[in-house]
């Protein structure tokens, strides 16, 4: 009876710590209330369980190197990407019917548009240009940023007109860039000089788990999150719960607003597709805070 009494209360003790830890990890999910920022963020990108369609096992780490930086102007920091030095899980399941296989070089970071950029490295370390303080963006090199985009205005501002023109033209004049095109006769000939409004956020397409080889047909591990940080690579916030995954995404300068699209895996069977449920998010970038908000027409009330 002794026995028993001492093997129950045991049982009891390791159910209410169970309970205990389980309790505190849910605290630090992210919620569902899209409207909230604080509530989704992190400080940096979280392993997501996808054990039931995927293999468990845990990966080798990858070696990294540090790259030349990368000077972005109107930046208050300077970029020094960390590329992997050999294939992550991603790249050698796409490469391995392939003959280009020995010559792979990462992509380590191209601007394919202005403030766009393409990337494939491990992590950033941002140097402050005016103090030479370091930050690493991400805790550590195990995840993989494959694009980088910088929310920006560009505008044209009026330097001067032709000497000919008799119209009075404040020098200070900034107009839009789409309407460069437009014929006015009082704008006959002018010359412009580009501005740029950098809005100091940076937003990232990242896999947090490129190391890790989906089962077959699936592809939750190829997935990727979408992420913020300011323009010192501090105040890193993912912009979506964790059982989303980014799908596409819409800068509007115009009204300083980023759209963007995920997908959950809605079904259960490992695989994101069209078939699953997809969520609406925007950033206003004219607030002084930008902030992430969800929204939803077909299920709003009239």
């Amino acid at each position: 009876m002794i026995s028993y009494n001492k093997h129950l209360a045991e049982s009891s003790l390791f159910l209410s710590i169970g309970l205990a830890l389980a309790l505190s990890l849910s605290g630090c999910q992210p919620s569902n209330n899209r409207d909230a920022t604080d509530s989704i963020q992190t400080d940096s990108p979280t392993q997501t369980d996808n054990s039931d369609a995927s293999t468990a096992t845990t990966p080798a780490p990858i070696a990294t190197q540090i790259e030349f930086p990368h000077y972005i102007k109107g930046w208050p920091t300077l970029l020094h990407p960390i590329s992997p030095l050999s294939l992550t899980a991603e790249q050698d399941e796409s490469l391995s019917s392939t003959k280009s296989r020995d010559k792979w070089q990462p992509t380590i970071f191209a601007e394919t548009e202005p403030y766009t950029y393409q990337t494939y490295i491990s992590n950033i370390v941002f140097e402050d240009l005016a103090t030479g303080v370091e930050k690493k963006l991400l805790v550590d090199d195990s995840f993989i940023i494959r694009s980088i985009f910088i929310p920006h205005v560009t505008r044209k501002r009026i330097l001067k007109i032709n000497s000919n023109d008799d119209a009075i033209v404040d020098a200070n004049i900034v107009k839009d860039i789409e309407s460069d095109n437009a014929t006015d006769e009082v704008y006959r000939t002018p010359r412009f000089e580009t501005v740029n409004t950098l809005f100091k956020h940076a937003i990232y397409h990242i896999n947090e788990t490129p190391n890790q080889k989906d089962a077959k047909d699936k592809n939750l591990f190829k997935q990727q999150a979408l992420y913020m940080s300011d323009d010192k690579g501090d105040k890193l916030l993912k912009l979506h719960p964790d059982n989303e995954f980014i799908q596409t995404t819409k800068w509007l300068p115009q009204l300083s607003r980023y759209y963007f699209i995920t997908h959950s895996d809605s079904d259960g069977n490992g695989l994101i597709d069209d078939k699953d449920q997809t969520h609406n998010y925007q950033i206003d970038f004219s607030k002084s805070t930008p902030a992430v908000k969800g929204y939803d027409f077909e299920n709003s009330s009239d």
